[in-house]
């Protein structure tokens, strides 16, 4: 996996990225899994794959 720097969104930039990305792939489904991380969330995808 290739490094990256952590950055923050705040509302507006968030829903202009999300906006962005379910255009380009309208299957997408945004889901917070009911997780406060990205570590907690990641889990959850692995569980139920």
């Amino acid at each position: 996996m290739e490094q990256w720097l952590p950055f923050e969104l705040n509302e507006e930039e968030y829903r202009t990225v999300i906006l962005w990305w379910q255009e380009s792939h309208p299957k997408v489904i945004e889901s917070s899994l009911s997780t406060e991380s990205w570590h907690d969330w990641m889990q959850e995808v692995l569980e139920s794959s």
